[in-house]
């Protein structure tokens, strides 16, 4: 049985996972702790995992705030973080946030870099930069950052939609798109991070028990094999020095695009499952989303990119044609040449911005 303490007691988050981890008594002894006023370090003492939810956020930024958020978002968590260090916590996990990234329109990707611009944001950065270098091979630090969370109960704008959307018989078109994650959902995804705590983030996608798939890029922060607290400085020295870098969104068009990354990786991932289907559920695209770019792949270049063949005693299977797969050698070759190109140019024209 592992033994789990929650911060943050009474919260929306911490109170759901509290109820969560209790419905498996066989496996988890869960406890939220009040961190408000003076805290007993002993109290992690032969606790296996430390779900840190506690921190100041939902409230109306003021111009000298900053202190006070870096004293409750940043410095409180590594005290935390330390204490349960000293008393032999092999998992910890920290509740950051996507507005690490400040950004207010937009999507995040791999890409993305860490750029917050509010109070909240900064704190939540340098929170998770002082954990990292609390890690070791017997501490484990785990960073969520968790889009907006929703459910029964939850907090925030989106019960208020919620109950307008029921009542209206009419609803605004409004052009207004935002990533949301279902409480439940994110129960059962930290569920596994408490598990056992081994292997941190990567064994708890290990045991989720569902397909992982290796795709190569060029992006040396994912590609830096970060084990130890030196491997990790390395690799936050990296990334310090190239905050500022070319940012290029390469695609193929005639009077429309149609290829771009995501159709590369979905004709990737096709080659690799051989289904579409399978492809799509991969990337969280609608099946017709994915034969729609397929389509229109096929129209504009005047050959057939994937083929489709039914029934049989396997069943049915997608695969690429020949042409298919040379085309996507040719796109993954140009997109790698072209990003060189770009970093040189870059590094070229702008030697003050690349060096900082």
């Amino acid at each position: 049985m592992t033994r789990v303490i929650i911060t943050g007691a009474g919260s929306y988050i911490g109170t759901h996972l509290g109820a969560w981890l209790s419905r498996r008594p066989e496996r988890f002894e869960a406890e939220e702790m009040d961190l408000h006023g003076a805290w007993d370090a002993s109290a992690f003492l032969g606790c296996g995992c430390v779900i840190h939810v506690a921190g100041l956020a939902h409230r109306k930024e003021q111009p000298g705030d900053e202190a006070l958020y870096d004293r409750v978002n940043r410095e409180l968590a590594v005290e935390v973080a330390r204490a349960a260090k000293a008393q032999g916590v092999k998992q910890f996990v920290f509740f950051s946030s996507m507005s690490v990234y400040g950004l207010t329109c937009g999507r995040i990707t791999k890409h993305t870099q860490p750029a917050p611009n509010t109070h909240y944001g900064v704190s939540k950065w340098k929170a998770e930069q002082a954990l990292a270098e609390l890690e070791d091979d017997a501490f484990h630090v785990a960073v969520l950052r968790p889009p907006m969370i929703y459910g029964r109960g939850c907090r925030g704008n989106y019960p208020r939609l919620s109950a307008l959307a029921q009542s209206l018989p009419l609803f605004p078109r409004v052009q207004n798109e935002r990533s949301m994650l279902y409480i439940d959902t994110l129960c059962a995804f930290v569920e596994r991070l408490a598990d056992s705590g081994e292997g941190g983030l990567q064994g708890a996608l290990a045991r989720c028990g569902v397909p992982m798939t290796f795709v190569e890029v060029d992006d040396p922060g994912i590609l830096h094999d970060a084990d130890t607290p030196e491997d990790y400085k390395e690799l936050l020295e990296l990334h310090n020095s190239q905050l500022i870098r070319p940012v290029l969104q390469l695609g193929i068009a005639r009077e429309k695009k149609f290829l771009d990354q995501r159709v590369a990786m979905l004709l990737a991932l096709t080659d690799e499952t051989n289904s579409v289907r399978l492809a799509c559920q991969r990337m969280q695209l609608s099946y017709s989303s994915g034969w729609n770019a397929i389509n229109l792949l096929e129209k504009e270049l005047g050959c057939a990119v994937v083929v489709r063949t039914q029934g049989g005693p396997k069943g049915g299977r997608s695969e690429l044609t020949e042409k298919g797969r040379e085309l996507l050698r040719a796109y993954e070759s140009y997109t790698q040449r072209l990003r060189a190109a770009a970093d040189e140019l870059f590094a070229e024209y702008f030697p003050d911005l690349f060096t900082k």
